[in-house]
């Protein structure tokens, strides 16, 4: 996207605003960076409660 004249800000919002909004809409999104390197069920993704 750079490359085609998208700003910076452009491609954060594209490829990481829009979609944490997006599935945060769920409330199951979690992005807290003092979890990082925490597994669940094996996979280092972690999830929301159900």
């Amino acid at each position: 996207m750079l490359a085609e004249g998208f700003t910076e800000d452009d491609v954060d919002r594209v490829l990481w605003r829009n979609p944490v909004a997006f599935y945060g809409l769920s409330g199951r999104l979690e992005l807290d960076v003092t979890t990082a390197g925490v597994t669940h069920e094996g996979n280092s993704i972690l999830r929301g409660g159900a």
